[in-house]
C-alpha cells in the first residue's frame, strides 16, 4: 500500500535524517604532558659504587603522548604515528616480549591508586597560563 497524506509521493528514504558530515581532520603533535611541579623527588644515591644483579633485567619506561587539536587525526598520522611506535620498539633489543613481563603489566592494585591520589594532593595541577 502506498504512504498516503501529503508526504505520500516522497519515499522512507528521503524522510531519513541527512547523513553526518565527517569530523574535521585535526593537527597531530608529539607531545610530553606533566601534572604537578615535581617529577619526583629523590634524596640521591647513598650507594657512590651500584652493581646490578646480574640475574635482574634492566628496564626502561618511556611514555609517548600523540595529541591532535582541531578535529581526528588523519590516516596519515596515524600511520606514522605506528611507525614511530615500529622503530622505537625495533631499536630496543629485548630477549622478552611485553607480554612476557609480568612486572610491568601486572594488575592495577588499590596502592597504585591510593599513591597517584596523594601525588595528584601533594602536587596538584595549577595552569600558569
Amino acid at each position: 500500500m502506498a504512504p498516503s497524506g501529503p508526504l505520500g509521493a516522497l519515499s522512507a528514504s528521503r524522510l531519513a535524517p541527512p547523513p553526518k558530515p565527517k569530523p574535521a581532520l585535526g593537527t597531530s603533535n608529539a607531545a610530553r604532558v606533566s601534572r604537578g611541579s615535581e617529577e619526583d623527588t629523590w634524596a640521591g644515591i647513598n650507594n657512590k659504587e651500584p652493581s646490578r644483579d646480574p640475574s635482574q633485567h634492566g628496564t626502561i619506561t618511556v611514555t609517548l603522548y600523540y595529541t591532535v587539536a582541531g578535529g581526528i587525526p588523519s590516516p596519515a598520522d596515524v600511520e606514522a604515528c605506528v611507525a614511530d611506535l615500529d622503530a622505537l620498539y625495533k631499536a630496543c633489543p629485548s630477549d622478552k616480549k611485553l607480554v612476557d613481563c609480568s612486572e610491568i603489566t601486572a594488575e592495577l592494585t588499590v596502592k597504585n591508586m591510593q599513591d597517584i591520589i596523594k601525588k595528584v594532593g601533594d602536587q596538584p595541577y595549577t595552569n600558569k597560563e
